[in-house]
């Protein structure tokens, strides 16, 4: 079977494989991402764990921006890293910057602090660990 496969040029990878369609949203897919259904890439994991290194060495505020293109995982990444530093001990807050969605509300119901950004003013921020 193999002599008689007939090979082809792949240009760019790309075009086979689409992170995006296998990333898993913490929105949409809310029972995946918390049964940790899903994977990081490994620029994800590098990056994830630069903010863990980060927050770890420091002893002050810490401001930290993650950026990327649409359907990058972006949201994956920032919720996985949240997951860990709950698991850690750690007292994280999402101030989220629009409407909670389905997979939102799920997730506070379960004990994650995720709030309004126009409802911030109402909390007591000192006691958080790291708020994003």
């Amino acid at each position: 079977m193999l002599s008689d496969q007939k090979i082809g040029n792949i240009d760019s990878i790309d075009h086979l494989f689409n992170p995006s369609d296998y990333l898993v949203s913490p929105f949409n897919s809310a029972n995946a991402f918390l049964g940790n259904k899903y994977f990081l890439t490994h620029q994800q994991e590098d990056v994830k764990g630069k903010i863990i290194e980060s927050i770890n060495s420091i002893t002050s505020a810490n401001f930290i921006s993650i950026v990327g293109s649409a359907g990058t995982g972006k949201t994956l990444l920032v919720y996985d890293f949240v997951k860990e530093m709950m698991g850690s001990k750690k007292k994280p807050l999402i101030i989220h910057c629009g409407k909670l969605n389905e997979g939102q509300c799920k997730l506070t119901e379960i004990g994650w602090d995720i709030i309004l950004i126009k409802k911030y003013a109402e909390y007591d921020l000192s006691i958080y660990n790291v708020v994003v």
